[in-house]
């Protein structure tokens, strides 16, 4: 699948809702789902236990915000932004 046609600046804006006070953001698609990956680390490595990541379902060319699930189930910055499809995912309401 190809990835969705968003302009980054959109990601930019959801990443900023979802994962505030980031410092650097770095996107991920994969199949069916884009990976927000953001860092308050100033000089930032993708290998580095200090990125917080979001996985946002993305079907039609379409951001599901509703489908939001955060790394580990929490909003911690203690994830690696290497391969952020293999992380676990539990679910998570943006609601509570």
């Amino acid at each position: 699948m190809a990835a969705p046609t968003f302009f980054r600046d959109d990601f930019s804006r959801i990443a900023i809702l979802l994962l505030a006070n980031c410092l650097h953001v770095h996107y991920v698609h994969d199949g069916d789902y884009t990976y927000i990956c953001c860092t308050e680390h100033d000089n930032p490595l993708l290998s580095g236990a200090y990125w917080m990541i979001a996985r946002v379902r993305t079907t039609t060319g379409h951001l599901n915000l509703g489908e939001t699930q955060f790394a580990d189930g929490n909003r911690d910055f203690d994830n690696v932004a290497t391969d952020p499809a293999s992380l676990n995912y539990p679910a998570f309401s943006l609601e509570g």
